[in-house]
């Protein structure tokens, strides 16, 4: 908690993290522990495609795990750098997966692959899970699994978002959209629109 002076007295604020981008530590843990076949030895991009890569690398050398993992993965360092070093008091937590897939079936997968590992690996992580909140990742290219993944998650209580790629293949605005904004809607769950890392078949960011 912050703290500071509105005239009458002292007023305790939280600092929120709102955006906290968390990956599996390798394709290897993607693929050998939450995605099934047919697609877990399917093809998809890896979290290096990104859309505007940085010329010195995309992470800090102490970013990234003990055993070199990604950036993002391990829950205790994380925990460490967010809770500790920089005085975070709630993360809420933004899966970055793979872009829209060519295979719509492929992307759901993906996506609801990255919603099982934030939920069972961070959301109810034994010692910091009531400190971290989820966006859950849908796949705007395949709605009736978007409404899936909704339906799964939305009574979840650290669940407080779901979250679309900024790419897209149509405007988000066209109508068979429309039943996923409703869902989002019904369920009290705000929309978070976030560029993706591991660039798929989608237009570029408008």
């Amino acid at each position: 908690m912050k703290r500071f002076a509105d005239g009458s007295g002292v007023v305790d604020v939280p600092v929120i993290d709102a955006s906290v981008h968390i990956f599996f530590g390798s394709n290897k843990d993607l693929r050998q522990n939450f995605l099934r076949e047919p697609f877990s030895s399917r093809g998809f991009p890896d979290y290096e495609m990104d859309w505007y890569g940085a010329p010195g690398g995309e992470y800090l050398n102490e970013a990234k795990g003990p055993n070199r993992e990604y950036p993002g993965s391990d829950v205790d360092l994380v925990a460490e750098h967010l809770f500790v070093d920089r005085g975070v008091d709630v993360a809420v937590l933004h899966p970055m997966t793979r872009g829209i897939m060519p295979d719509r079936h492929l992307g759901s997968a993906l996506a609801a692959a990255h919603n099982d590992m934030m939920v069972t690996r961070w959301l109810e992580h034994d010692e910091f899970g009531e400190r971290f909140r989820g966006t859950i990742r849908v796949n705007p290219d395949d709605v009736a699994g978007a409404l899936r993944e909704i339906e799964k998650y939305k009574d979840h209580p650290r669940v407080v978002q779901i979250g679309v790629p900024l790419q897209s293949r149509e405007l988000y605005g066209k109508p068979q959209f429309w039943p996923l904004w409703a869902a989002a809607e019904a369920a009290g769950l705000p929309v978070a629109v976030h560029i993706e890392v591991g660039a798929g078949v989608q237009f570029a960011p408008t």
